[in-house]
């Protein structure tokens, strides 16, 4: 049970979790009576309160008193009742969402519209249909029964969001486009960076190495990490293949960890970095 105080006024939202309360609620007559049985059985003792944390917690206390007292015509309890009847319930169907469905098609720019707003999805989809869930504050988009992505949803008028990781396929095909693409610039920082920093001459390792990340589900803390490692030991000089050979590594060690990898082979690889890294200095 929730309750609201606002200028003095008292409203009760009944939860099907109390059993006393139970009874017959489609019936307008016995809502009201609810709400009134609560006042009397509740906050007729007591109607002030510092805060609304203690009208809560003193609410649930009471609520659970009456629920564990039988009736004076009763040996049960309504909470013992209750527990008697859960055997003949239907199983709980699992959490109940608040969203508008929309069967939505993918348009050329890989996107789909919700009101006047688009969101990308991955450019594979390009001229197929998906489903999306469009709640208040996001929008999940499936294809049958699949999560292809997610968004928060916007509430301008006329505005894009756009993932990079939707558009990896189509921009390996034209990594020219990638500078001037809103994909990057709606990017997270630290991805417009590394690339500023490491790949703004050579866009088609930039993507390379994205796509080796999502096919590996590698996360972004992971890249981010083994970027700036090779940056301080290549002093700045950080090619796809350097990241992608350490991140393999990472991966070797994750998966022989309980096996005792052979540090002989893990530190050559290390070994062979930092070598290239001083010819390329000198």
């Amino acid at each position: 049970m929730e309750i609201n105080i606002f200028k003095g006024l008292l409203y009760i939202s009944i939860n099907f979790t109390y059993p006393f309360l139970c009874k017959a609620l489609h019936k307008k007559g016995h809502v009201e009576r609810s709400v009134e049985y609560v006042r009397r059985k509740v906050f007729a003792f007591k109607d002030d309160f510092e805060t609304f944390l203690e009208a809560q917690a003193y609410l649930l206390a009471r609520v659970s008193e009456l629920n564990d007292r039988p009736g004076t015509d009763q040996r049960d309890s309504p909470a013992a009742k209750l527990e008697l009847e859960r055997k003949g319930l239907y199983a709980y169907p699992g959490r109940m969402e608040c969203f508008s469905g929309e069967n939505l098609k993918v348009d050329n720019y890989s996107t789909v519209s919700v009101g006047t707003n688009r969101y990308s999805v991955p450019d594979h989809m390009t001229g197929k249909m998906v489903f999306a869930k469009i709640y208040s504050h996001s929008i999940k988009i499936y294809d049958a029964n699949h999560v292809l992505c997610h968004h928060n949803r916007l509430y301008e008028r006329f505005s894009w969001q756009i993932d990079l990781n939707h558009y990896l396929v189509t921009l390996q095909r034209k990594p020219g486009a990638v500078p001037g693409s809103i994909a990057l610039k709606q990017a997270p920082g630290w991805v417009q960076s590394m690339y500023s920093d490491h790949f703004v001459h050579d866009a088609r390792s930039f993507i390379e190495l994205l796509q080796y990340c999502q096919t590996n589900d590698i996360d972004n803390k992971q890249l981010c990490s083994c970027v700036a490692k090779l940056a301080r030991q290549s002093l700045g000089d950080v090619s796809s293949s350097h990241v992608m050979a350490l991140l393999g590594n990472q991966e070797q060690e994750t998966s022989l960890a309980i096996q005792h990898p052979d540090p002989i082979i893990l530190q050559s690889l290390e070994n062979l970095i930092q070598l290239e890294a001083m010819m390329h200095y000198n």
